[in-house]
């Protein structure tokens, strides 16, 4: 079909009416114009280009179902196609035909790309590196999406799934020893080379969550959610998010093992920051430790670690000392509203106003003693009729005993005051 300008179309027209372009075909173009990584499935885009004419030089953009990308073009007449600049891409020159979305793999003798295979032919063949971003051939040079980004354009893939390098060239498959990444979509897989399987999890995002973002798993939901240093029920972390994802859509986590970013500073502690980012200063989640400028190892302490009910005492004023994370809650009377919880509903004792201290038992929940006390002396005499008070050894009159009480003063020794508080979850 050729190109048309909406601008010569009237509105309510059969022409205008036959080429209209919903908001959700113009919301997907424009994601994939600021991100690279959309998948977009017009619904009513029945054009192959559109054109627009400002200050008399003609552009446009379409998208090309071959190549599966975005396309523009500054003359109306050329088209090119749209990689995001920050996308992971790396130029390399073929050796042989290579066909969008091939996985490759460089030959050592020659240092040319080649079409990746798990066949047992040799063992560089299965060194996967990255996938074609679009064709290639041989001698040529062309792009490939390589480690952390997201390939796609695939098709029948099941979301959460992990893929393989196939025994056919290039190609992917649902089984195999050489993992490529995870499917996210129908169409879409995070590409994760030398991933270890049990260092990732995949499930739905309870919000949206960029790539990069520290987050935690809800344990009523069992969904994403981004952690936070500011907020108490999100000071926690299992891990960081691989890729972006929408409310109810799949979100990939690396839970252990290194975190390929950007913008470390090498050989640091990482904490948790807010809204999912991870910074140098201290919080009272440790996130990991820098290898490289570039590479995280993931090792998260959030102190969760301890028996729900169990009490422990904090110096919260003492400088440094952080705040409770999302498992722990002040042992100030509260009584507990978190679905998380197994304790939701109950009431927590009002240790902390109350200055209370504990004491070993049998049992627990039971209360007592006091803060201050007092003595009482009893002191016996014989007392006469006529008032007089007789010494050992007389033998009239009636025995008395009164008691005097002394000063009341403090019940506890020596002591340091401290914050107490409860695991609930």
């Amino acid at each position: 079909m050729a190109l048309i300008s909406i601008t010569t179309k009237v509105a309510g027209s059969a022409t205008y009416d036959e080429r209209k372009v919903l908001i959700n075909d113009i919301n997907q173009i424009k994601e994939a114009l600021q991100t690279g990584i959309k998948d977009i499935k017009p619904l009513n885009c029945y054009m192959e280009g559109t054109l627009f004419t400002f200050n008399g030089v003609t552009a446009g953009f379409r998208y090309n179902t071959g190549t599966n990308k975005m396309q523009v073009s500054n003359d109306g007449s050329t088209w090119a196609d749209i990689e995001a600049a920050d996308a992971n891409l790396t130029t390399v020159t073929a050796g042989e035909n290579i066909a969008i979305r091939d996985l490759v793999y460089i030959k050592s003798s020659d240092g040319l790309a080649y079409k990746a295979q798990a066949d047992g032919t040799t063992s560089e063949e299965y060194d996967w590196i990255g996938v074609a971003s679009a064709a290639i051939t041989a001698a040529a040079s062309g792009t490939i999406y390589t480690q952390g980004a997201i390939a796609g354009g695939f098709s029948a893939l099941t979301a959460g799934e992990w893929q393989y390098l196939s025994t056919t060239a290039g190609s992917i498959s649902t089984t195999g020893i050489v993992k490529v990444g995870i499917a996210i979509s129908t169409t879409q897989i995070i590409l994760l080379k030398d991933a270890k399987q049990e260092e990732f999890v995949r499930l739905d995002a309870g919000e949206s969550i960029t790539a990069g973002d520290v987050v935690y798993i809800n344990k009523d939901d069992g969904e994403a959610y981004v952690s936070d240093s500011s907020t108490h029920l999100d000071r926690r972390a299992d891990g960081l998010a691989i890729n972006s994802a929408s409310a109810a859509s799949m979100v990939v986590i690396q839970t252990r093992g290194t975190f390929l970013t950007t913008g470390l500073t090498t050989k640091k502690v990482y904490y948790l920051g807010a809204t999912g980012a991870v910074s140098t200063t201290y919080s009272s989640v440790q996130v990991g430790r820098t290898i490289s400028a570039t590479e995280l190892w993931i090792d998260i302490n959030d102190n969760r670690d301890a028996r729900i009910g169990v009490i422990e005492y904090c110096d919260d004023d003492l400088s440094g000392a952080g705040l409770p994370t999302a498992y722990w809650a002040l042992m100030d009377g509260t009584t507990i509203s978190d679905a998380e919880s197994p304790i939701n509903g109950q009431t927590l004792r009002d240790m902390n106003a109350g200055n209370e201290i504990l004491r070993a038992g049998d049992a627990s929940g039971a209360n007592g003693g006091s803060s201050t006390h007092t003595h009482g002396i009893a002191i016996a005499y014989d007392a006469y009729e006529d008032g007089g008070v007789r010494g050992i050894g007389t033998i009239q009159g009636t025995n008395v005993t009164s008691t005097v009480q002394t000063n009341s003063t403090s019940t506890y020794p020596p002591y340091y005051e401290a914050v107490a508080y409860m695991k609930i979850k």
